[in-house]
């Protein structure tokens, strides 16, 4: 599940910083390489760039935490992943946060690495968006 299955339109990070300026996705990549938030002047400068045109804003990041062999059971991999979320919503002045999601992990599996770690980002995106979503639905935010 995502945000378009329940109903969102979505748009492309790459498709927002091609038609705003100001939204700059180098930033978000390299302040999210070195921590776990944006600063306030990359957060002031995306917001203006969409101000009264996106309305809500999803700002995720996702990280694999561990990989392993389950040994005891049946020899495949195991890998962790860990996605935390925020949405902001446009208040007409301001960008207020609506929801957040604390880092949620999940556990893939699979006969090698590169798909224990896709079923494990999978497991803990789905878990994230649900959650948003109640977050919003529970707010009146459609």
């Amino acid at each position: 599940q995502n945000f378009s299955s329940y109903g969102f339109r979505v748009a492309d990070a790459a498709q927002v910083a091609g038609r705003f300026p100001g939204f700059d996705l180098n930033a978000f990549e390299a302040e999210f390489g070195m921590g776990d938030d944006l600063s306030p002047e990359t957060k002031n400068a995306a917001f203006e760039a969409i101000a009264g045109e996106i309305p809500l804003l999803v700002v995720a990041t996702v990280d694999v935490l561990s990989s392993q062999i389950d040994e005891l059971s049946s020899g495949n991999y195991v890998v962790y992943a860990s996605v935390k979320a925020w949405v902001y919503r446009y208040d007409g002045m301001f960008f207020e946060s609506v929801a957040a999601v604390a880092p949620i992990q999940m556990r893939g599996d699979g006969p090698n690495e590169t798909v224990a770690e896709t079923d494990a980002l999978v497991k803990a995106a789905a878990a994230a968006s649900k959650e948003i979503v109640d977050q919003l639905s529970a707010s009146g935010i459609q």
